[in-house]
């Protein structure tokens, strides 16, 4: 286990890099360097999840990488 709840979190929080400040809205139909992402089944889905929580990213649009995740597993348990 990797400590307390939260101890995770914040040093996910840490390698995550922003754009905005909170509260700030980001038009994302002006938003340049986004990735362009297909996925051609479940597998590539979860590889590609995987590999950005191990990895720093910088998030371009107005949802948080919290967000993110959850949107991808309300997907992939509606698949499972």
């Amino acid at each position: 286990m990797n400590g307390p709840i939260g101890t995770k979190s914040r040093s996910r929080v840490q390698k995550v890099s922003s754009m905005t400040t909170v509260g700030e809205k980001i038009r994302t139909d002006k938003v340049k360097n986004r990735r362009n992402v297909h996925y051609s089944n479940l597998n590539e889905l979860l590889n590609d999840a995987q590999q950005l929580a191990q990895s720093e990213v910088q998030l371009l649009g107005n949802w948080s990488l919290g967000q993110i995740y959850s949107h991808l597993g309300d997907l992939v348990c509606t698949f499972a």
